[in-house]
Order: structure tokens, then C-alpha cells, then sequence
């Protein structure tokens, strides 16, 4: 109550010596002025009588007042915003504290590299003060030691001294969820964690599959089935696929014609094609066909995938060929075929030699005398196998990983918890040298997948898990939030303290964090419980021009500002993205929303996606600084704001 009491007399305080520096005032305007400062409280002004006229100590006092101990809330929050033209030290400015720019076009480009050195120089012009770099083929390499490397390290130092001579922040992005397998099959004889097949499977299991010779070569005599179709797509197409086995490696083969196409590459889905009474899908991995040249004619590309055995699967699958927004592309036919000997699994050669056998299996025949293992056949090195010969070959790898969707065990942290963390620490420290110390670092955790399915992971996470109350099945939200939550506290913040900068969707339950998700076991909700309190999130779901965005109502972007907010987390707006048309909804989010979650809201980044079809530029960033400055002109700095206008 004393509390309440001092922050309201000490206010009118400050009101009065206000009034009193300005005497054209009139005492009218002062009365009105402590009647709304009273609140209705009518001891107010008897109070006001006996206080001394002195004002000594005054300034300590409001220095001293703990605002977060008052009730009146409401009140506190109306007195900050009408008193802080009286002393600009008693509120804290209201700019934007984190002003940043992403990036992540790798700098080994000679254009890129040039790119960037321009983007910092125009960044600091405009306001901004950090640079989060997303480079995740070099960090991940940073063991390598060779002439592409020294260029990559002398530049990721030019990078870092103009960046800090141009007042920006370094903050890393790195640390998705696959970062330790490719680590621990990375062959650098300078990488401490390569692992000489200790993740890959050297067991075959019981599928059998029938060769036929056909000359020297010998292929599997199994599915395929082709859809032919003659049509441009620019929103991207589902195929459906029927009659598939379980343990089995397929191919897809895309016939594909482009037309100025602006990629390289086209990302195709394989998911279940499950039955109506599944509540979430069971499978579901994402592939690339890669090479793709601007223009071609009938141009054949190949991915990879295996159908995995898991209880559920009906043997239909559904192929989801994204154009992400690109035009003028089209495919004569697309095929599905099953192969062997291609495992996704990259299982170490030397221990997982195929069984080959006559097909009354009275004949085993030997590796390297008989035949030599080619990618997708055997090639024949002897007459023992005779043409139009059928041979039973057992080759397929033991499917006995936790997760379904992903076979790359150190991408579990379940699977060595103490490998998993000494990987993520000594990446973070290799970074960290790179920059000659960072200022934070941002992880990249965009569409988690593989999560949850590992048993053992409940009683490794037991401590965490029993802090909260849990109760029931470990989830995927369980375990992306655990991993995070250790991650940052084992890997990153072991030795010294930086901040630490998430993905928003896996910890937003109006985005990827709900229950079905696919890939996640049990759904991704709760994952925002576990992430340390002082953790900030690039928030980038108010970006509606963003296809997956598009369809989503604007009360969800709303409501995902606010989710964090109630939980205490801060968050920066990741706008922009590829598309200035997303500008107007990434700030009307925050007029909108209540000043309790304003205040959650520390800053905004200008972020470029580089999506299919999209014109996005950083010379876009004086539009996009311009807007702020006229919709939210306080949260910018003001000799920037001039400037533009």
C-alpha cells in the first residue's frame, strides 16, 4: 500500500515542479491533472498537503521504486508513457533494442561476399545494430583445413571487423537438429568426432529380393509405376503412389522441362498417404532434386528414399513436388521405382556386403570374385551367373532406430547425450574463434522433424520432465524442448554467457508447435516450457504473403505474439520476408497487441528467405525502416527516421 502510496505522490511531485517550470499553466489544468493521477483514491490530496516542498532525495527515490511490486499495473503503465518527457533517465528508451539483418548467402560466393560488406555498410546507415549469418555448410566444416577454408576464414574476418566498425552485433546462426551427424560422418582427418561406422547398420534384415541378369548387370525385378502429365505448376502438385513395401529403397525420377526457372533445385515431399482414420501422419521426409539448369528440355532428376517399417504403413504414399512459387516449369512424367543397393542409410561397404544367391539359394556366390555392388545393380564379373539368371539378394538395412523419419542416429540426442553436447560445444567454440567472439548465436530450428520417438529419452530427461509435473506419454514437444533447453545450457552458456535466439514455430502452438505435427511422436506442444527464460525468439509467423502463411488468420499472429509474452519470453519481429507486401502485418501485430505484449517485443529483423519466385532485395531496406519509421516512429532511431522521410 506504502508503495503505491510513494509511486503516486511521487509522480504528482514531478507533475507540479512540471507545472510550476511552465506558469502559464493554470492551477484548473493542475487539479485536473492530480485528479487523474488519483485513481479515485480521495485520501490523495490530504496526503498531497503534508509532503514537505523540498524535493531532495527525490530522484532516488524514483530510481529506487520496484515497479513490478505494484498492484496497479494499469496505472503504472499509463504514468510511464504521460511522464517520460519529464526525465528521459526514469523510463528506459523506447526504441527497438534489437535492431538486426539476416543473412545467409554463403560468402565463399565472390558475389555474396561483396553482397554482404555492402548490407552492413547500408545497415548501419539505416538503424540497425546486429547481423545475424546463417552458414551452416562452412560452420559445420570449420575442422577442414585447406585453401577453400583459408579463403573462408580470412573473410569471415574482414566480415567481422567492418561489422563491429559499422556498430552491428555478430550473432551466428547454426545448431539445427541434423548438425551432429553430418559432423560425425564428416571424413576430415582434422574432425575429432568422425565415427568409422559406428552409426551406420551392419545388419541386413529378412528382405529378400529377386535379381534378374540381364547381360553383364543384374537389377531388382520390383515395383515401378510411372504417372504421365503434360502441365505447367507454379503452386506445386500431389501424386499419389499405391502398392509399396515397407524396407524397401525407391527412386523418383522427375522428367522436367524449365523455362527460365530461378533455382537450382525442387523440393519433392513423401509422405504417408494414409486412411481417413489416422490422426497424423505416420512418415513423411523432404528431398531435393538437385542441378536443375534454368532452361532445359526433358531433363531426367533423381532422389532417393526408403519406406521405413513401421507398423501403420498401408503401402500408399503421396509425392508432393513444390514449385515454391516459380513459373514455367513442367514435367512429362514422373516414376517411382524400387531399386537396392542405394540405401539412404550410406551403410560403411566393408561390413555390408549383400548376400547373393542362386534362387534356391544352393549357391552363394562372393563379392569381388563373382560380381562388384554398383549403385543401383550388381555388375557381373564372372560367367558363374548366367544371362536371364534370377538371383535372391538380401541387402536392405535393420531398420531399428528410434524415429521413423530419419535414419541418422546422432541426429537423436537420446542415442550419446555426452557425444551429442561435446559435437554442439565444440562447433559453438570453433564459431565463436571464427568471429573472434560472438555476441550471440541463433539456432536453426525451422520445422523440427524426428522427435519423440526414442524410449529412452523420458528417463534421461527425467529431471526436467518431473520439474514441470509432466504426466503421460514423452511427446516430440518434450523432447525438442528438452534437447533446446540442454543445448543452450550445456553447449552454448558452459563458459561464458550470450545470448541465445530461437526459431519461433516448434515453441508456438499456433504454428508448428500442436498436436498432430508430422514427424513429431505425440504432437510438438510444450515444447515452449522447457526453453530458459531468457532465451528471445525471431517470431516470423506475421508474414502472410508467405505461401503456409497465406490461408492463416491474422488473430493467430496476434495470439503468437501473446503466447510468448505469457510466458515471459522475448521476441523480435523476423518480417519482411521476401516480400514488402508482409511489412504492413509485421508492425500491425504490434499496435495491436496490449502493451504487456509490446513490451515482450524488443526489436525487428529484416529477413530474406530466398524463396521460389520471389523478388526479395536488401536494397528493400530503406522501404521497409521508412514504414516503421512512419507507423512506429518512436521505435526507431529518430536521426534515421529524418533522414528517410
Amino acid at each position: 500500500m506504502f508503495g503505491n502510496t510513494l509511486f503516486k505522490l511521487t509522480i504528482l511531485i514531478l507533475t507540479v515542479l512540471f507545472y510550476d517550470a511552465n506558469s502559464e499553466s493554470s492551477s484548473d489544468n493542475l487539479e485536473s491533472n492530480i485528479t487523474i493521477l488519483d485513481s479515485g483514491n480521495n485520501s490523495l490530496e490530504t496526503n498531497v498537503l503534508d509532503i514537505n516542498s523540498t524535493v531532495d532525495g527525490l530522484e532516488n527515490n524514483i530510481t529506487n521504486l520496484d515497479l513490478n511490486t505494484s498492484p496497479l499495473d494499469e496505472n503504472v503503465t499509463v504514468l510511464d508513457l504521460n511522464t517520460t518527457i519529464l526525465d528521459s533517465n526514469i523510463s528506459k528508451s523506447d526504441i527497438f533494442e534489437k535492431r538486426f539483418v539476416y543473412f545467409d548467402q554463403t560468402i565463399f560466393n565472390d558475389d555474396n561476399f561483396e553482397k554482404l560488406k555492402q548490407v552492413i555498410i547500408d545497415a548501419n546507415d539505416l538503424g540497425f545494430n546486429g547481423l545475424v549469418l546463417s552458414e551452416e555448410y562452412i560452420y559445420t566444416r570449420l575442422s577442414h583445413e585447406n585453401v577453400a577454408m583459408d579463403i573462408v576464414r580470412e573473410r569471415f574476418m574482414e566480415i567481422s571487423n567492418l561489422a563491429r566498425e559499422n556498430g552491428l552485433e555478430i550473432i551466428p546462426m547454426h545448431f539445427n537438429p541434423s548438425i551432429p551427424t553430418v559432423v560425425v560422418k564428416d571424413k576430415n582427418e582434422n574432425n575429432p568426432f568422425y565415427q568409422n561406422g559406428r552409426f551406420d547398420f551392419d545388419e541386413a534384415n529378412s528382405a529378400d529380393n529377386i535379381f534378374e541378369v540381364n547381360g553383364r548387370e543384374a537389377r531388382i525385378k520390383g515395383y515401378k509405376q510411372s504417372i504421365i502429365s503434360e502441365e505447367f505448376f507454379s503452386q506445386g502438385k500431389t501424386f499419389q503412389f499405391e502398392g509399396l513395401k515397407p524396407n524397401r529403397e525407391y527412386k523418383i525420377t522427375l522428367t522436367l522441362t524449365t523455362n527460365n526457372f530461378q533455382k537450382d533445385y525442387l523440393k519433392v515431399s513423401v509422405l504417408d498417404s494414409f486412411d481417413t482414420s489416422h490422426t497424423e501422419i505416420l512418415y513423411g521426409i523432404n528431398k531435393y532434386f538437385r542441378g536443375i539448369k534454368s532452361t532445359q528440355i526433358d531433363a531426367l532428376h533423381h532422389v532417393y528414399f526408403n519406406t521405413l517399417n513401421h507398423k501403420d504403413f498401408n503401402g500408399k504414399i503421396k509425392i508432393y513436388l513444390s514449385s515454391e512459387g516459380e513459373k514455367d516449369i513442367f514435367f512429362s512424367k514422373i516414376e517411382v521405382e524400387e531399386v537396392a543397393l542405394v540405401s539412404s542409410l550410406r551403410v560403411n561397404r566393408a561390413k555390408n556386403i549383400p548376400i547373393v544367391r542362386s534362387i534356391d539359394s544352393n549357391i552363394t556366390f562372393k563379392s569381388g570374385v563373382d560380381y562388384m555392388i554398383g549403385e543401383e545393380y550388381l555388375y557381373l564379373l564372372s560367367q558363374t551367373i548366367k544371362d536371364e539368371q534370377y538371383l535372391m539378394v538380401t541387402w536392405y538395412p535393420k531398420v531399428d532406430v528410434a524415429r521413423l523419419q530419419n535414419q541418422e542416429t546422432m541426429a537423436d540426442f537420446c542415442a550419446d547425450p555426452t557425444l551429442y553436447i561435446d559435437i554442439i560445444k565444440d562447433q559453438y567454440q570453433r564459431i565463436d574463434n571464427l568471429f573472434g567472439g560472438v555476441d550471440g548465436i541463433a539456432f536453426n530450428n525451422d520445422e523440427w522433424r524426428e522427435a519423440g520417438y526414442n524410449k529412452d529419452c523420458k528417463k534421461l530427461f527425467e529431471k526436467e520432465y518431473n520439474l514441470l509435473n509432466k504426466t503421460g506419454d514423452f511427446t516430440g514437444g518434450d523432447y525438442i524442448g528438452i534437447t533446446t533447453r540442454r543445448v543452450i545450457n550445456e553447449a552454448i552458456n558452459f563458459d561464458k554467457k550470450v545470448p541465445v535466439y530461437v526459431m519461433s514455430d516448434m515453441f508456438d502452438p499456433n504454428f508448428n508447435a500442436k498436436n498432430p505435427y508430422m514427424g513429431v511422436n505425440n504432437g510438438a506442444e510444450g515444447s515452449w516450457d522447457y526453453l530458459p527464460k531468457d532465451t528471445v525468439v525471431f517470431n516470423w509467423i506475421p508474414n502472410p504473403k508467405e505461401t503456409g502463411l497465406d490461408e492463416m488468420p491474422y488473430q493467430n499472429f496476434l495470439d503468437s505474439f501473446k503466447h510468448f509474452s505469457d510466458h515471459n519470453i522475448s521476441q523480435i519481429i523476423a518480417g519482411y520476408h521476401d516480400d514488402i507486401g508482409n511489412v504492413d502485418t509485421n508492425l500491425r501485430v504490434y499496435k495491436d497487441s496490449s502493451p504487456k505484449v509490446q513490451d515482450s517485443i524488443i526489436g525487428f529483423m529484416f529477413l530474406i528467405w530466398n524463396q521460389g519466385g520471389k523478388e526479395a532485395t536488401y536494397e528493400d531496406m530503406p522501404l521497409v525502416v521508412k514504414q516503421i519509421c512512419e507507423q512506429l516512429p518512436t521505435k526507431w532511431p529518430e536521426d534515421v527516421c529524418i533522414k528517410l522521410k
